[in-house]
């Protein structure tokens, strides 16, 4: 069984991208990171993490 959640909250992404809570609320509302409103929370699923970093990391390289 694979051990790694495939749907994060909030906390979690934050946790992973080294960054707070507000900041990862705010790129879900400005539609940067995709996530899903479940009542009062955001769940995001891993596959849309790994896509926003993605367009992070080539973002970075067309500045360069």
């Amino acid at each position: 069984m694979d051990t790694e959640k495939t749907v994060l909250t909030v906390e979690d992404v934050a946790g992973i991208l080294g960054t707070s809570e507000e900041v990862v609320r705010k790129q879900l509302r400005q539609g940067r990171l995709h996530g899903v409103r479940v009542g009062k929370e955001w769940r995001i699923a891993r596959v849309e993490l790994e896509r926003y970093l993605k367009i992070g990391a080539e973002d970075n390289e067309s500045k360069e």
